[in-house]
């Protein structure tokens, strides 16, 4: 399927969008996570899709620069194609990525001038709910709360096993709730919420 899309994106000479941003594997490796959005026939509303995940050697903005090229590459497109139809980066607000004078924004701004820097939207979303956090009261405290119950019962088979008895016992339905992870995203904090509420209204006990 991705070998069809890059075709009819190559053969029309689609505008694309470059999507990337770091993340680490089970590994503990760094790797990148390279999208392409583009519109597929030229007509059509714009996709995005996963072009390819590859390991990074260094953190550094030429390593990353390189990648993302060596990717695009190897995909299909040429450098002379790219210079017609890359018009768009979107990444995390990472300096190394988005840095004004030596981020991977600027190392690819100097070989496509034409080309539009964005910061991605679900990471400003991010960015914009851990500051209304940092100054609302209480919500730290609350978060801290969530947290210590996911790992009291989460990281120890001995725990859950003590609680879904009591449960049981009790005849009371034993639910689960996720985990609030401190960086990303809001959604995994809005589920967690919202599992929370919904228990608590039904007067259940949970994990």
């Amino acid at each position: 399927m991705k070998k069809e899309l890059l075709k009819k994106i190559i053969e029309t000479k689609s505008k694309i969008t470059v999507l990337a941003d770091e993340s680490t594997s089970v590994g503990h490796k760094s790797t990148l996570i390279v999208y392409l959005k583009a519109s597929v026939d030229g007509e059509m509303e714009p996709i995005a899709f996963p072009l390819d995940l590859v390991e990074l050697d260094s953190m550094s903005a030429a390593q990353i620069k390189e990648q993302i090229m060596g990717c695009l590459l190897k995909n299909g497109f040429t450098v002379e194609l790219l210079r017609e139809i890359l018009i768009g980066f979107c990444s995390d607000g990472a300096s190394v990525m988005l840095g004004v004078k030596s981020g991977v924004w600027k190392l690819l701004q100097d070989d496509f001038p034409g080309i539009i820097l964005w910061h991605c939207l679900n990471h400003r979303l991010e960015l914009a709910v851990d500051q209304a956090l940092d100054v609302t009261g209480g919500t730290k405290d609350f978060q801290a709360f969530m947290g210590s119950l996911y790992s009291l019962y989460s990281q120890s088979p001995k725990n859950m096993q003590q609680l879904s008895e009591c449960a049981h016992n009790l005849d009371i339905a034993l639910r689960r709730i996720g985990k609030v992870f401190s960086v990303r995203w809001v959604a995994s904090s809005w589920r967690a919420v919202c599992s929370l509420a919904v228990l608590s209204s039904l007067g259940t006990t949970f994990p």
